[in-house]
């Protein structure tokens, strides 16, 4: 189904064959490993988390000895774990 956008896009600037440019892909917002300081947490799965401001802040989840009960925020300004 065609775009209905502007200019013949797919909407939301976007084409509408679902093709990026390379300056698009390099806009686009991804994961990637910050060096932090403090205690970070260890790896588990199913936390549940929210970002207000500059705190995200992480409660529990599952890690490798099962279900985890813990809480911990990060600073994105200072990229400190509390």
């Amino acid at each position: 189904m065609a775009g209905s956008g502007a200019g013949g896009d797919g909407g939301g600037g976007l084409p509408a064959d679902g093709g990026l440019s390379p300056e698009q892909l390099s806009s686009l917002r991804c994961w990637r490993r910050v060096k932090s300081n403090g205690d970070r947490p260890g790896p588990r799965s199913g936390a549940a988390s929210v970002v207000v401001g500059d705190i995200m802040s992480m409660f529990g989840g599952y890690g490798r000895s099962g279900r985890l009960d813990d809480f911990f925020t990060f600073d994105f300004e200072t990229r400190a774990w509390t």
